[in-house]
């Protein structure tokens, strides 16, 4: 059985531990199996994949979702008191929107001072 069919990221831990991001593995939440003795949790795999686009709801409106992604698992993590599978973790619109301004900006000033030369 290949984790990687499960999920798209791995972090291994020095504690044996698996783990879907590096983030998680820091703050040693939401193992995922663990290498030293070879095991998979399968349920933790399964809750992990169904946090994803299509079941978070709230993002189905959102034009900056194919770039986001519904936030970062560990925020949603955070807050215990809903749904964590279904929680979205929206970074500031306006912070996104302005440092990808400035990222397309650059990009364009590279091009034209290639074409220059």
């Amino acid at each position: 059985m290949k984790l990687s069919y499960y999920t798209n990221v791995i972090s291994f831990a020095p504690n044996g531990k698996i783990y879907s991001c590096l983030v998680l593995a820091t703050h040693d939440i939401c193992p995922l199996g663990n290498y030293l003795d070879p095991y998979l949790d399968l349920n933790a795999i399964s809750q992990i994949k169904r946090r994803n686009i299509l079941n978070l709801k709230k993002c189905h409106d959102c034009n900056l979702l194919p770039i986001c992604g519904g936030g970062c698992l560990f925020k949603a993590l955070k807050n215990t008191k809903i749904d964590i599978w279904k929680q979205t973790t929206c970074m500031p619109r306006n912070i996104f929107e302005e440092e990808m301004s400035k990222f397309v900006a650059t990009n364009i000033k590279i091009r034209k001072e290639k074409e220059v030369k």
